[in-house]
């Protein structure tokens, strides 16, 4: 129950409406158009002469500079580039290059070195420094004494990845116009380029990629999902995407695609699919995944929790497909839950249900011995009750009384807990 606590807390971070990147999507952590804003040179460079080294000298690689995007007042002098590491490959092939000026006395995780000043491809020319090389390294005239170019290490890249890196829209660019251009890239023969432009989709807003639905292609979505090679991160996105601009008859696609439970065999990624079900038949997508798994004793939690996501999703992003009172109803049965009533008395605490009182009195009996998470949890949604009573709620008026008798009998018996969470709610 620890690893699935672990797991399920990583999960929920991108689930909670302050998450800016796309909902139910593990978005990477930098996208290429973000790597090369941060950077100050990034070239294009074919590998030319590898020495694995010896004893006495480090391994070095020697590269012809075919193309510079960025920062050629840097390196307009340079026409190959020696970089102090070991490099995978073979003559010819073509690598992207990027460095980025640090201060000097910023220390660095990992360095790779290099020299950008022109250097012969043989074994008389090609020691190079055994520290970052300056600003001093590459042109007199940029020179910067207080900073360091560090280099990062080579990536192999192709024709088209180059075109597609240097060609994408920057950061800064409104968000629509530059999902516009990586939206024909989904999927791409090349994968650094396929991937990045699944990160691009994934770190950004729900309501960006939704302005969007008109120009989605839902036979390659639903091809996309039906490929049991898609990738659980892939495969959620494209679930959500054709929850946006599918029909009727996507919503039964993604019922086939989700289909009933199969044991341990979770197909990760499926809690997309399953927001995309809601998205598009609603009240019906929602029966089948109550009926299917959440009021299933028997489904494995990692199923469930991915039904609980697609509820969480909903609410945050589509309450209006359902409704939010029909939403709360849908985890009650989840209180029964061991290792998910924690996650549920949150969420319907923050969704303001407070007809959950005369069922937490129970719960807590099960739980105050040897689960602390969930009790905490309680105590929080009973002191979020109190509140909102005081604000004037009229539903939690009605479970006031009770709530308080709860309350007071936990703090009877753990003080010290309900003191902890008084603090947390001040």
């Amino acid at each position: 129950m620890r690893v699935f606590y672990a797991v399920v807390c990583s999960l929920a971070i991108l689930s909670t409406p302050a998450a800016i990147a796309c909902p139910l999507c593990l978005a990477p952590s930098q996208t290429w158009s973000e790597m090369i804003a941060a950077s100050d040179i990034v070239m294009l460079a074919e590998l030319a002469t590898i020495d694995e080294g010896s004893d006495t000298q480090r391994p070095f690689a020697i590269f012809q500079i075919l193309d510079v995007h960025k920062g050629k007042q840097h390196v307009a002098k340079a026409k190959t580039i020696c970089i102090d590491d070991y490099v995978y490959g073979k003559k010819g092939d073509h690598y992207l290059i990027k460095a980025a000026f640090t201060d000097a006395d910023t220390p660095q995780i990992m360095e790779t070195f290099a020299t950008a000043a022109p250097v012969a491809p043989d074994k008389a020319t090609t020691k190079v420094r055994k520290v970052s090389a300056t600003s001093e390294d590459v042109t007199k005239s940029s020179s910067t004494p207080a900073k360091v170019l560090t280099w990062d290490s080579p990536e192999p890249v192709t024709a088209a990845a180059w075109q597609y890196v240097t060609e994408a829209p920057e950061p800064e660019i409104e968000s629509i116009d530059r999902l516009t251009y990586f939206l024909s890239f989904l999927e791409h023969a090349d994968g650094l380029v396929a991937a990045d432009a699944w990160g691009e989709f994934a770190k950004s807003e729900y309501g960006d990629i939704k302005s969007l639905k008109d120009s989605f292609d839902n036979e390659k979505l639903r091809t996309w999902i039906a490929d049991a090679a898609t990738s659980p991160e892939r495969l959620s996105l494209y679930g959500l995407m054709l929850g946006m601009s599918g029909t009727a008859s996507d919503a039964e696609f993604l019922q086939q695609q989700i289909g009933l439970p199969q044991g341990e065999d979770l197909r990760f990624g499926c809690e997309g699919l399953m927001g995309g079900l809601l998205v598009l038949s609603g009240e019906k997508g929602l029966t089948f995944l109550e009926d299917s798994r959440l009021k299933n004793s028997a489904v494995p939690t990692f199923e469930v929790y991915a039904v609980v996501q697609a509820v969480q999703f909903l609410w945050n992003h589509e309450p209006e497909a359902i409704g939010k009172q029909r939403l709360r109803r849908a985890i009650h049965p989840l209180l029964q839950r061991e290792e998910l009533r924690e996650i549920a008395i949150i969420d319907l605490a923050r969704w303001e249900d407070w007809t959950l009182v005369d069922k937490l009195s129970g719960v807590y009996k099960s739980c105050k011995a040897d689960d602390e998470r969930t009790t905490r949890a309680i105590v929080g949604y009973l002191l979020t009750l109190d509140k909102a009573s005081e604000a004037g709620d009229e539903s939690a008026m009605q479970g006031r009384d009770a709530a308080n008798k709860l309350l007071e009998h936990i703090r009877s018996e753990n003080k010290r807990l309900v003191k902890l969470v008084e603090r947390q709610q001040r």
